[in-house]
């Protein structure tokens, strides 16, 4: 149905994360109204080290929460 929307540009699309990466269907790659890009959204440096922090803070977390005898 999205295929069809797309080759009768009805629609058009950025797609970052496909169903069995890293193939991608060829069908949308010969497409002009699509724009594919490899899944990258956690790339930034901002993003890498607010992960970091966010690690951290869960394992503090968890660490707070439990009696552990170490």
């Amino acid at each position: 149905m999205i295929l069809c929307a797309l080759k009768n540009k009805k629609i058009a699309a950025v797609l970052d994360v496909f169903k069995n990466e890293p193939s991608i269907n060829s069908k949308f790659v010969e497409l002009d109204n699509v724009l594919l890009s490899p899944y990258c959204g956690a790339s930034t440096i901002n993003a890498i080290n607010r992960m970091g922090i966010m690690v951290i803070e869960g394992l503090i977390s968890i660490l707070e929460e439990k009696n552990l005898n170490i």
